[in-house]
């Protein structure tokens, strides 16, 4: 299955790059909270 996540925000005030890795990390801490496992073969920098 796939979860999306969705969200917008002011790029002045939450750059962008920044929000991206603060998402990535706290969405990947609750995935594996809730015992799903993350496949990030093939995605760069994962």
């Amino acid at each position: 299955g796939w979860f999306v996540v969705e969200a917008e925000q002011d790029p002045k005030k939450n750059p962008p790059l920044r929000m991206a890795e603060v998402g990535y990390k706290e969405l990947m801490r609750v995935m594996t909270a809730a015992g799903y496992t993350v496949e990030t073969q093939g995605f760069p920098n994962a």
